[in-house]
């Protein structure tokens, strides 16, 4: 007896340690400590520089799990370059750290570590790095502020300790408002955290964070303490195309147009648009939105399509987060998932895939989400060329190719001719954009197909179907063409209702899903049922229920698809996540 209660238990550990090691994530681990020192001074054109040097300390299993982890850093503050540049990667003891770089969505992504070896326990790095132009005039403070994000909310790990220390540049001090603010929590907060002022340092008392989570630091000075940015010619140059890129786009789009007409038609399609109250067979959601350019809400309108395919189910929790309910999606099957969904799901949950696991829809933008739902959409939109929607006119294309090319070729030549004199800048920026937009065109004037026509005709009439009256889509079903589709009992209330639950995805797609969720609602309620695809915190209710559909098509659209404040943060008026820097991290 004893021999086999001890064999059970240890094929029960056995089977926990398994369990552990395959919902294990890359992003389970903690950051123990996260100190920055802020080196803040002027140049000599009294413009602000920053040194930065983030000593971050992450705590990981034991397991063979993570090798370093990733630090993404702005490379951008209030709509202009900072020229960052990465000084060294360390350990504690100034040892270098192998590590390389790559660009998204203008951040410089740092990964840190070696992918032949795993970091185990307390591991520590240090970044250092400079930038310049990191500060601005905040007219209702009336004051210069350096108003920075000091670990950003684009991390999914738990912080221990995070704490700032900014230290002032000779003279400095002498031009402190007197004004400056600490703000920590989610995006928005107006938590506030405690600063310290010394001679020359001003410094943040540490505070614990969770996933998600940021401090903000806001120091005030007096007006015209720093200089104001400047342009280099590059950014001149491109501040001339707002003067003249209305007449050359006229002038091109013009052309372009000409030639669509004349040399590039598509395929002429149906001519009369007839009501489709199906899903168009075998497309996904975001092959959809591609032929019917609804670029911002079809990871929303996959997710709905996910639940009513009870793939996922919606929680409303009843909880709100910044005046905003929280939403989350639960995995509840994987069975008959296409390759684009099975992609979005591990984008949502992780991979592999495990039921039961929950994704909370942020309130605002998810930069990690975001970031893999755009690598979906890109592959997805390199299939939509591959596989024949659009018509590829080489023999046009190739000709807009080589105009483009000789006025490129030209205006360069030109501009080396009037270098020394104002035309010659103007002239080579006149060839780049009138150039630009001829190999533009080569990407963006493709047609329809007959394949793709036929999607996008049908679209539009399932669009149609969607906006019309409830008699007026009855009468569409009742009809004969409707018939030979797929027959469905107008009388069956239950039949109605499973087609509006398939149609509800797409009427999201099409940013009209209100008045689709009002009738579905009044449908559930008049068979007695509720939707099992969505988990509510109180009785079912029609009208709730189409507000909250509402709302988390919303709040996913949102989710995923970031911004500095407006309004400065020294005097009290900010929040977390407001200012420039920041970014976010994780584990690789």
């Amino acid at each position: 007896m004893k021999k086999f209660i001890f064999g059970l238990s240890i094929l029960l550990s056995a089977f926990v340690l398994h369990a552990d090691c395959a919902s294990a994530s890359t992003s389970d681990f903690t950051i123990n400590s996260f100190k920055v020192d802020y080196y803040l001074d002027r140049d000599d054109e009294g413009r602000s520089t920053l040194k930065t040097v983030e000593a971050i300390t992450a705590e990981f299993p034991a397991i063979d799990q993570n090798h370093g982890i990733e630090r993404v850093i702005p490379t951008s503050y209030n709509s202009h370059p900072t020229s960052l540049k990465i000084q060294s990667i360390t350990d504690e003891k100034g040892n270098n750290l192998n590590y390389s770089t790559s660009t998204q969505n203008d951040n410089l992504v740092l990964r840190i570590g070696d992918a032949d070896v795993y970091a185990h326990g307390l591991t520590n790095y240090v970044i250092t790095y400079t930038q310049r132009d990191i500060t601005r005039f905040y007219s209702d403070t009336n004051s210069d502020e350096f108003y920075w994000d000091v670990n950003g909310t684009g991390w999914s790990q738990k912080f221990d300790n995070v704490a700032a220390t900014i230290h002032l540049g000779k003279g400095l001090s002498n031009f402190l408002t007197g004004n400056q603010s600490c703000y920590y929590g989610p995006l928005g907060s107006t938590d506030k955290c405690t600063m310290i002022k010394g001679d020359d340092v001003i410094s943040t008392i540490p505070v614990s964070l969770k996933s998600g989570e940021n401090v903000t630091i806001a120091v005030g000075f007096k007006q015209g303490t720093f200089g104001d940015y400047k342009m280099s010619l590059i950014e001149q140059l491109e501040k001339y195309i707002v003067y003249i890129e209305l007449f050359v786009a006229i002038s091109l789009l013009t052309t372009v147009c000409l030639l669509k007409i004349f040399k590039d038609k598509g395929a002429p399609g149906r001519g009369t648009i007839i009501a489709e109250y199906l899903p168009p067979k075998g497309i996904d959601i975001v092959l959809s939105s591609i032929i019917d350019c609804n670029t911002t809400t079809w990871a929303a309108a996959t997710y709905i399509d996910l639940a009513v395919k009870h793939k996922v189910q919606i929680i409303d929790s009843g909880e709100e987060k910044l005046w905003k309910k929280v939403y989350s999606l639960k995995l509840i099957s994987t069975d008959g998932l296409s390759d684009i969904e099975s992609s979005v799901a591990e984008a949502l949950f992780g991979s592999p895939l495990v039921i039961g696991s929950e994704h909370q829809i942020k309130a605002g933008s998810d930069f990690w989400l975001a970031s893999k739902l755009n690598k979906i959409y890109k592959q997805v939109r390199k299939r939509v060329d591959d596989e024949g929607y659009y018509i590829n006119n080489r023999k046009l294309h190739f000709l807009m190719g080589v105009i483009s090319a000789v006025i490129l070729i030209q205006s360069i030549l030109i501009f080396f001719i009037f270098i020394n004199y104002a035309s010659g800048p103007i002239v080579l920026l006149v060839g780049i954009i009138a150039a630009s937009i001829g190999f533009a065109v080569l990407g963006t004037s493709k047609p329809f197909s007959v394949k793709g026509k036929e999607l996008a005709d049908y679209l539009a009439g399932l669009k149609l179907y969607i906006r019309v009256a409830e008699a007026d889509r009855i009468k569409v079903l009742q009809s004969p063409q409707g018939a030979a589709r797929e027959a469905v009992d107008t009388n069956d209330t239950k039949a109605v209702l499973r087609l509006y639950e398939r149609v509800l995805p797409y009427a999201v797609l099409f940013g009209i899903e209100s008045k689709w969720v009002d009738v579905l609602g009044k449908y559930y309620e008049q068979q007695n049922v509720t939707p099992d695809w969505y988990v509510g915190n109180s009785m079912f209710n029609a009208a709730l229920f189409a507000s909250a559909i509402s709302d988390f098509s919303t709040s996913a659209a949102a989710s995923s698809t970031y911004s500095s404040s407006s309004s400065g943060g020294s005097s009290g008026g900010g929040s977390s996540g407001g200012g420039g820097g920041g970014g976010g991290g994780g584990g690789w």
